[in-house]
């Protein structure tokens, strides 16, 4: 085959041209990559965040659970002192009944 200065030129051309969309094609890529980076970095903290979020409230959720059981047992007692103290005043009342009717037959006598 025989190459003329014309037909290499040509060739030449069009690899350069091929040439300098490859490189606009890598700095596109390259801010691509630069781009993807930075998400995924964002990603990373929003991940941590998020699993830093569960965290705190899965140990609410145990806080509470706590809370409750204290706050049920704690109920259980003060009903336990107010029966206590219904049978305290139910005692004092017979009492006191048994008092006046004593006085109100001492008193006919």
């Amino acid at each position: 085959m025989i190459y003329d200065d014309e037909d290499e030129h040509e060739s030449v051309s069009e690899l350069l041209e091929e040439l300098k969309g490859l490189m606009r094609e890598e700095v596109k890529l390259s801010k691509a990559a630069k781009e993807l980076r930075a998400r995924h970095f964002r990603v990373s903290k929003l991940e941590e965040e998020v699993a830093s979020l569960r965290r705190q409230l899965e140990d609410a959720m145990v806080t509470t659970q706590i809370d409750a059981r204290a706050i049920m047992e704690e109920n259980r007692e003060l009903r336990a002192l107010v029966g206590d103290a219904e049978k305290d005043a139910m005692a004092a009342l017979e009492e006191l009944s048994r008092v006046q009717t004593k006085a109100i037959d001492a008193m006919h006598r």
